[in-house]
């Protein structure tokens, strides 16, 4: 609700002064993200792509005890990333959906880690405290990175 101060709201907060807050912040970045990359995840891409039914196969083959740390088929891959999926299909079934929800979840997390990174670089730069620029970058810089990553099409395409 606003009162006479010109657009605060109820508890003496503006919007803007709201949105700066981390939590909010963060929030904003984990719900775009996740749109993003979840919304009809069932119907596109549709079928799996080569590479994600390899590393299906793979995380079934390290399901029945047949794990390693590097994967040989497909020109060779690193284990991390399969056995994260055999995880996944181990909880969901052997479905695509399973297959592709680690890519989706590290997707969102890059998210919330380049909003993080940002805001770290952003305060170790020298405070000019009459800057306006200063002042913008400060309060959004870390927010406009995260968003940059979270609705980028090449980041979205590779972590559906």
């Amino acid at each position: 609700m606003a009162d006479s101060s010109g657009g605060s709201t109820g508890r003496g907060r503006s919007l803007a002064q709201t949105l700066q807050s981390p939590a909010i912040q963060l929030a904003i970045i984990l719900i775009v993200a996740a749109a993003f990359r979840f919304w009809a995840i069932d119907r596109f891409p549709p079928g799996l792509f080569g590479d994600e039914a390899a590393e299906g196969l793979d995380a079934l083959d390290a399901l029945a005890g047949r794990g390693a740390l590097f994967f040989p088929a497909n020109y060779g891959r690193e284990g991390l990333y399969i056995w994260l999926v055999a995880g996944s299909i181990k909880l969901l079934g052997v479905t695509p959906f399973a297959t592709r929800l680690p890519a989706i979840l590290l997707g969102v997390a890059t998210c919330l880690v380049t909003w993080a990174m940002a805001r770290e670089m952003i305060r170790a730069l020298p405070q000019r405290p009459s800057s306006r620029l200063d002042a913008w970058l400060r309060a959004w810089g870390p927010l406009v990175a995260a968003l940059f990553l979270a609705t980028s099409y090449w980041h979205i395409h590779f972590s559906r």
